[in-house]
């Protein structure tokens, strides 16, 4: 009888455990720029690009989305490109989409058209941050559930525009140094 106890209080822990593993990365909404279209600098005045708006993190099945994007002057939102079976609002004022079918993440939710507004990265264009923001009017950055409807919040990711934050090469190993106590 003791040793029934010892070993579901052994598999009750490794089920705990792997719970708290499986949901260390938080659901996340990120906005950047496509990967066919040039890197995040100014490519000139009245220039079109793409962003696209991808989900991560997501563990459930989700049957929709709602958030809102803040565009800094270096772009200009032009339109939004969705393939779902119902959007309402834009990504500048606020934008709820709804999927028929359950989706996974990683999810490219939609692509957004945008207009460059600068010729190169110099002042007032310098470090222009694109962020993932709550829709204005619900307050919601989340997913939403499939069946049950659960509204599951998540993270906005930022991405910068003409960025001068250093980035350097470097090791794993280097990396990890920088976290031990």
């Amino acid at each position: 009888m003791c040793r029934r106890r010892a070993i579901f209080g052994l598999a009750l822990l490794f089920l705990v455990l792997s719970f708290a593993t499986v949901s260390a990365q938080k659901p996340a909404i990120q906005a950047y720029f496509c990967p066919s279209s040039e890197s995040e600098v100014c490519q000139g005045v009245n220039a079109l690009d793409t962003l696209c708006v991808y989900a991560y993190n997501f563990s459930d099945l989700l049957a929709g989305f709602e958030f809102a994007i803040s565009y800094p002057p270096a772009v200009i939102w032009v339109a939004d490109i969705v393939t779902a079976d119902v959007v309402q609002g834009t990504t500048p004022t606020g934008i709820s989409i709804g999927y028929g079918m359950p989706v996974v993440t990683p999810f490219l939710m939609m692509r957004v058209l945008v207009m460059w507004n600068c010729d190169n990265c110099e002042p007032p264009f310098l470090d222009n941050p694109i962020i993932v923001i709550p829709h204005p009017i619900t307050s919601r950055l989340a997913a939403v559930r499939w069946l049950d409807g659960f509204w599951i919040s998540a993270i906005g990711m930022t991405t910068m525009i003409c960025s001068t934050l250093p980035a350097e090469e470097t090791t794993w190993g280097k990396v990890k140094a920088l976290y031990i106590e």
